[in-house]
């Protein structure tokens, strides 16, 4: 899948590519990089450099294997790190973290 943004926070159509086993060629803005591993489940590649994008398409389609290993390692990667589970145990881990920190902090949403 390729993904030319040139600006972006954390978009979902390339989770859901890695979790379908489709390894991502994306340009490294926002969150981002925050989702896929750099040449492991995909490339990053700077924004606006459609040389550099061009290139690692050819690298994944003259490289039947390299694709297929990156898509397998991609659907793995989503699966482990973003699954329903991983999320809750996330915001569980931050909201014991929130209940330590001092009154003042507790009831920010109160002023």
């Amino acid at each position: 899948m390729l993904y030319g943004s040139r600006a972006d926070n954390f978009p979902c159509v390339i989770l859901e590519a890695m979790a379908c086993g489709t390894p991502v060629v994306a340009t490294s803005v926002g969150g981002i990089p925050e989702q896929l591993i750099n040449g492991g489940t995909g490339f990053l590649v700077p924004r606006g450099d459609s040389g550099a994008m061009a290139q690692r398409i050819v690298e994944l389609t003259d490289q039947p294997e390299l694709c297929k290993k990156m898509g397998l390692a991609a659907s793995e990667y989503i699966h482990r790190s973003f699954s329903l589970e991983q999320q809750a145990q996330t915001y569980l881990q931050w909201f014991s973290r929130m209940q330590g920190l001092p009154a003042k902090h507790k009831r920010i949403w109160n002023h």
